[in-house]
């Protein structure tokens, strides 16, 4: 088995409701998304 580098993408909750298309484009793509809760 081989080992693939990926691209991982940190984004905060806001940022990937408010681009939601877009985040799922680059999953397709094969990229990892990491979301991020802010808690203050």
């Amino acid at each position: 088995m081989s080992l693939m580098a990926k691209n991982i993408i940190h984004i905060s909750e806001a940022e990937a409701a408010s681009d939601f298309a877009g985040v799922l484009a680059r999953v397709r793509a094969g990229a990892e998304i990491v979301m991020v809760r802010r808690c203050l």
